[in-house]
């Protein structure tokens, strides 16, 4: 072979092997271009859309990983993220092609006006790690085929208007961090036995919904879970010991508005790092057990108010160094107010109302320097009387909710924003009139 021709030869072996390469990259623009004409599909059966989505329009079909709210992947041929949140969009996702946009990681349609179902073809986007389609209109059912979504690692669906219940299947993601169906109508309890447990989850919130039964057996085994709300909705029975034995991370535990009822476990002082513990308007009973102030140092918030909860209040509550917020109303405790208290100095609100509490409110009451409301004793705006000086901007008005016919004799010492001890001494008489049954009576000692 002449040396002219070996070149030619090798020169037609090599174009040949760059053939492929052509195809590809034609391949790779028809990709974008399916994706840009699915989007500019749903663009246009929308009701509305703001003039920032102008530049999903045809004539700009190939500037499409600049278009308003998209963003590529690191080769610039695919879009990989769609974040439209708080663009006052206006319609449905009926017309949104999932399977053409498979590269998708990341969907924000967060806070907008698209209601109608949620597609059960989402579930094809198999490489998604997040989605949120909270704030918006959203009816129906959770479509199990989320559950298909192996690498979903936050999923957000709360304040909409769906329905029926929370699929099992949504426990297949097990990559899930960050898992919030909270403020929608979720009912009919679902069978919490064929869940799983969802062992990378951090955040589960399920408030305001309407839930019955028992509480949600999958969740002791969420081992990583620091943030757990069931508030407000109609859950019964007790809390599993599970709960105080598996759930050492939490710090954010809610169970407010339930109908959950038994004594409070003293392994709840396993919960070492809870910072926010609320189980008000319950049917919990029993004593408060002393663990609440002994290992649970770094607590912050603790309301127990509207329970049956008896006994004392624990003195352990003193070593709360944190603690701003105590709410003990409406129980049966029936003992004095430990003096210990006066060592929460972070304290800012605190009411003891409608309970059997007896005994003088003790003197150390006054190291609470940060007090804004203690209820039912309530520092508030002075008022001002006729023919009284402005000095009475000193003093202290107290409110006093008392039961009828209760005889309480207190000795209330507290600071005023002046920083002034002021001691107010405040005496209810035994024989309280008909008319004042049930109702809160306004006692004003200057």
């Amino acid at each position: 072979m002449e040396t002219g021709e070996y070149l030619v030869s090798i020169r037609h072996q090599k174009l040949q092997k760059e053939k492929p390469g052509c195809g590809k990259e034609k391949q790779i623009k028809s990709s974008q271009r399916t994706e840009a004409e699915s989007l500019i599909q749903w663009k246009n059966s929308l009701s509305y859309s703001p003039l920032s989505l102008d530049s999903w329009s045809l004539r700009n079909l190939n500037n499409l990983c600049n278009w308003t709210a998209i963003l590529c992947d690191s080769s610039g041929t695919s879009v990989s993220k769609i974040n439209l949140s708080n663009a006052n969009i206006t319609g449905t996702l009926t017309q949104f092609n999932f399977t053409s946009l498979s590269n998708l990681t990341s969907i924000d349609f967060g806070n907008n006006n698209i209601s109608g179902l949620i597609p059960s073809t989402i579930g094809t986007l198999s490489r998604l790690t997040f989605m949120n389609l909270s704030f918006n209109y959203f009816e129906g059912e959770i479509p199990p085929e989320i559950g298909r979504l192996s690498e979903l690692q936050y999923l957000s669906l709360s304040s909409n208007n769906l329905n029926n219940t929370i699929p099992y299947q949504l426990s297949n993601l097990q990559k899930v961090t960050y898992l919030d169906l909270g403020v929608n109508y979720l009912t009919d309890s679902p069978d919490w036995s064929k869940f799983s447990g969802m062992p990378m989850l951090t955040y589960l919130n399920l408030i305001l919904n309407k839930l019955v039964l028992e509480f949600p057996g999958f969740i002791p085994s969420c081992k990583n879970l620091t943030f757990l709300n069931l508030s407000q909705n109609s859950l019964t029975g007790q809390i599993p010991e599970l709960v105080f034995t598996n759930l050492g991370k939490l710090e954010y535990l809610n169970l407010t508005n339930n109908q959950f009822e038994g004594p409070l476990s003293s392994k709840i002082s396993n919960l070492s790092k809870m910072k926010h513990l609320r189980v008000a308007n319950n049917k919990f009973n029993g004593s408060i057990p002393e663990g609440i102030g002994g290992l649970m140092s770094d607590l912050e918030i603790l309301e127990l108010y509207n329970n049956s909860f008896e006994g004392s209040i624990p003195s352990s509550v003193g070593q709360l160094r944190n603690l701003q917020t105590l709410d003990l109303r409406m129980n049966s405790l029936n003992s004095s107010i430990p003096s210990e208290i006066g060592f929460c100095t972070s304290l800012t609100y605190v009411a003891f109302a409608i309970n059997q509490l007896t005994g003088e409110l003790p003197l150390s009451l006054s190291n609470l320097t940060k007090l804004s409301e203690l209820e039912g004793f309530s520092p508030c705006n002075p008022i001002q009387e006729s023919g009284k000086s402005s000095k009475i901007n000193k003093k202290v008005l107290i409110e006093v909710i008392v039961p009828l016919g209760q005889k309480l004799t207190l000795s209330v010492w507290i600071a005023d924003k002046l920083s002034q001890i002021v001691k107010v001494y405040v005496e209810v008489i035994k024989n309280i009139k008909e008319d004042f049954e049930g109702k809160e009576i306004g006692i004003w000692s200057f």
